[in-house]
């Protein structure tokens, strides 16, 4: 009986050769069987072959590019790995390395070609120098900076800065002495509504806006609303899409004449802005058709509308919350199912005094909230849902759960499913198809108040201009809202998973949806074959493969090789040593039952043995065991 214990060189342990001083001699018909084996494994990720990855985009706003709209957005593009580490000349890439230079290939899908955005314009892919342990690969939402909203130049009615510069004040006088929302103003650019934010996490939807008049002193109502610019501005009648169609570039209609409140005549234009009045706040209506008796309490149309109420109200100096919704049983303002729907009533969700919200005095202070709307996935739920947060702002600039005081989270009404805006089949002309596709990123601020010289002083919000960055109809800046990534064999492997489910970009850097793995995981599932190539050993194995043969079912031809053991997960339960300097695993395998091999040999000496290690799936070369060691005994037949 022989025992012999080879040990690899320093930072080789996978292709060796060990010479003996004495020549090891192996008796006719001995038999040789494993001992134990141990393996240690850098980080480096080993690829035989150049490796891909496909992103599939799975939703995206708009769906179609909306100059041709015969022309999908749901695009298919795919980068590719070289097996050959291109910055270091040689095979492998440290994890960080990796990670480095799949960021760096998505990146450049989101670089301007000619100055023309594309659909990853808006996106940065993952990349932190620090973590060296951990890969992640995916994309993460760059939503615009919050910045001062300025007034559309044509989507405004008796609206200006006012004597004080103020975003948007009423400067007409009140009609016979009454208060109505008579005025309005559409903000110039669009809110950015897609990011899912959390409640003490980054505010990237965050919208802040203050009244220009001392609580106490104001007389009339002030709000603002969520609206859509697209829809009043839409010229070629898209009523396909939300039934709503206009003649001017200064209403906000809709297209049948059953649609109507009683008050207003016959098809007749609903001019802006859009009011609903009575004590359920139902039926549309123009300002100049609403009974006196109602003006105070009539409210503009929104999907979410925001008021601060005067002291003509009969409930002065209070936050009122509406909800635009379709009807009075379907209290959720558009179901998924409803493309094409109109808002034909406004539902007060919530109504809170003001003094309520602060301890300085209401005649020493403005009213200051913010509000942002996020999306998010209820339980069991299919369809993401987007809700509304208000925050108060009088006493503190802080956003959290402390001054949260409103929030359609767990509500049944308030909630508005995006799948809205993109469930109609697109239908008309290429112009109305047009409107259509637009009308996917649809959402603007509307400016609305009662009393001449009350408005809005201030209005900051996460917001942009679909016009930015040399952006058109032909090349649209664009959110991604679900895409999928498939990996190639080899690192599908190594990352554990061949192909994602939809992934979600928009959320903050450390929740956005990716794909993550550490080095004490990237390698756990590694199992070797232990060549000893100048034993005479013969055992039978093949290699992983593309199916082939009847059925798909036959995998690649079995040989016979010189393997004393194949190694299976060496590093389930291994640890991991040199921690932030190059990890290195450390794994062990010692058989649980002795498995003799007879060598059916003739007498043999040998000077020295060669050991390789190599994959067991693939018998490709183990690159990345940086050290082994294998012991095994030769025994004679003698013994």
């Amino acid at each position: 009986m022989t025992s012999v214990n080879l040990v690899s060189p320093t930072d080789n342990g996978h292709v060796y050769s060990v010479r003996f001083r004495e020549p090891l001699v192996i008796e006719p018909n001995s038999s040789v069987y494993l001992n134990y084996a141990k393996f240690k494994r850098n980080a480096n990720v080993y690829f035989t072959n150049q490796q891909s990855i496909t992103i599939v985009l799975t939703d995206v706003l708009p769906t179609n590019l909306p100059s041709t709209p015969a022309t999908s957005q749901l695009t298919t593009t795919e980068i590719t790995i070289p097996s050959i580490n291109t910055d270091t000349g040689i095979a492998g890439y440290t994890p960080k390395e990796l990670e480095q230079y799949i960021s760096n290939k998505l990146n450049a899908l989101g670089i301007k070609n000619a100055s023309i955005p594309t659909q990853f314009f808006n996106y940065t892919s993952y990349f932190k120098n620090q973590d060296n342990n951990k890969i992640r690969i995916g994309f993460v939402a760059n939503p615009p900076d919050i910045t001062d909203m300025t007034l559309h130049a044509t989507h405004l009615r008796d609206a200006g800065a006012g004597a004080n510069q103020d975003l948007y004040t009423k400067t007409s006088a009140n009609q016979g002495g009454s208060l109505v929302y008579d005025s309005y103003a559409f903000s110039k650019e669009h809110y950015y509504a897609h990011y899912t934010s959390e409640i003490n996490g980054e505010h990237r939807n965050l919208v802040s806006f203050s009244t220009n008049t001392k609580i106490s002193e104001q007389v009339g109502g002030i709000s603002i609303a969520i609206t859509s610019l697209e829809i009043a501005d839409s010229v070629n009648g898209a009523a396909d899409w939300t039934e709503y169609a206009t003649q001017s570039t200064t209403s906000f209609t809709r297209g049948g004449a059953t649609n109507y409140a009683a008050a207003a005549a016959p098809n007749e234009q609903l001019s802006n802005p859009i009011l609903f009045s009575g004590d359920n706040y139902a039926g549309a209506i123009k300002y100049a058709n609403i009974a006196v008796a109602e003006n105070a309490r009539a409210v503009p149309q929104g999907f979410w509308t925001i008021e601060i109420t005067g002291a003509n109200h009969d409930k002065p100096n209070y936050l009122n919350v509406f909800s635009g919704r379709r009807n009075k049983v379907n209290r959720i303002i558009f179901p998924p199912t409803h493309s094409g729907d109109y808002i034909n009533i406004m539902n007060r969700i919530a109504s809170i005094p003001l003094d309520s919200l602060t301890s300085i005095p209401l005649d020493a202070t403005r009213a200051k909230f913010s509000f942002e709307t996020y999306n998010y996935i209820s339980s069991g739920a299919t369809n993401s849902k987007m809700g509304l947060r208000i925050y108060n702002n009088i006493d503190s600039a802080i956003n959290n759960s402390e001054t949260l005081i409103f929030d359609t989270a767990g509500r049944t009404s308030g909630i508005l499913f995006p799948k809205f805006f993109t469930n109609k089949t697109l239908a008309g002309t290429d112009a109305q198809k047009e409107e259509q596709l637009n009308a996917q990123q649809p959402l603007s601020l509307g400016f609305f108040a009662q009393a001449q010289n009350e408005g809005i002083e201030y209005c900051r919000a996460s917001c942009f201009e679909k016009t930015d960055d040399n952006a058109d109809g032909n090349n649209p800046l664009s959110v991604i809202r679900g895409y999928t990534m498939t990996f190639s064999s080899e690192l599908g492997r190594y990352l554990g998973q061949t192909t994602t489910f939809p992934l979600n970009p928009n959320m903050d850097e450390d929740n956005a949806d990716k794909v993550e793995k550490t080095n004490a995981e990237q390698h756990e599932n590694e199992s070797y074959s232990i060549f000893l190539k100048d034993l005479p050993i013969k055992n039978y194995k093949n290699i992983q493969s593309n199916p082939m043969g009847a059925g798909n079912n036959v995998q690649s031809s079995g040989y016979a090789q010189p393997i004393i053991y194949d190694v299976p997960t060496p590093y389930a339960n291994s640890h991991i040593v040199n921690m932030g300097a190059g990890d290195i695993m450390v794994g062990t395998f010692q058989p649980n039952i002795k498995k003799e091999l007879k060598l059916d040999n003739n007498r043999q000496v040998l000077n020295s043995i060669d050991v390789e290690i190599r994959d067991i799936e693939t018998n490709e070369i183990a690159k990345g065991v940086i050290n082994s060691v294998v012991n095994f005994t030769i025994q004679n037949p003698t013994n």
